[in-house]
């Protein structure tokens, strides 16, 4: 239990093995969904005489088409989650990296691997997002504390982080 993140991978929708079995279960609805349409169309004609009964055919075929729409939709977004999982696992395979546990934005995620050295290679290729310049760029700094909107506070020296309008303060 606990404090999990719509985005965390304890969800189970959010493993391979989750959307997956979505996918398989969506898949018999998307199929059946339009034979419905089919049904629907054959009501219709069968019960032409009868204003009631055309009506009861109108309303399956009308139904069953909003079913097709919402369930053949459901099943491609369900197998396009699938494929883009499967490609994130080829990429971050070769570089030794886990499946993330939280939904993080590049400079983040960044400012981990910077704290933790050696774990991986800070380089644009790795942080394509990241707004921050890289080494060898011009304006990077190597810590956080020589970054220019870092403040020294009080006696002690300590450093705070502050924002651009409350630099010159």
């Amino acid at each position: 239990m606990g404090g999990h993140s719509a985005s965390e991978s304890a969800n189970m929708a959010n493993s391979f093995v989750g959307q997956s079995l979505v996918a398989l279960l969506m898949t018999v609805p998307a199929i059946l969904a339009p034979l419905g349409i089919l049904f629907g169309i054959l009501a219709l004609i069968m019960s032409f005489p009868d204003p009631g009964e055309m009506g009861m055919g109108l309303i399956i075929m009308l139904g069953s088409a909003v079913c097709a729409v919402l369930f053949t939709g459901g099943w491609l977004m369900s197998v396009r989650s699938l494929r883009d999982e499967l490609r994130a696992r080829k990429l971050r395979k070769p570089k030794g990296l886990p499946k993330p546990l939280y939904a993080v934005t590049d400079d983040q995620a960044r400012r981990w691997f910077e704290q933790h050295s050696g774990t991986l290679e800070i380089t644009r290729e790795n942080f394509p997002n990241s707004t921050y310049p890289f080494p060898g760029e011009p304006g990077y700094f190597r810590t956080q504390e020589d970054r220019p909107w870092f403040l020294t506070v009080g006696v002690s020296g300590a450093k705070m982080p502050c924002t651009p309008n409350t630099r010159g303060l």
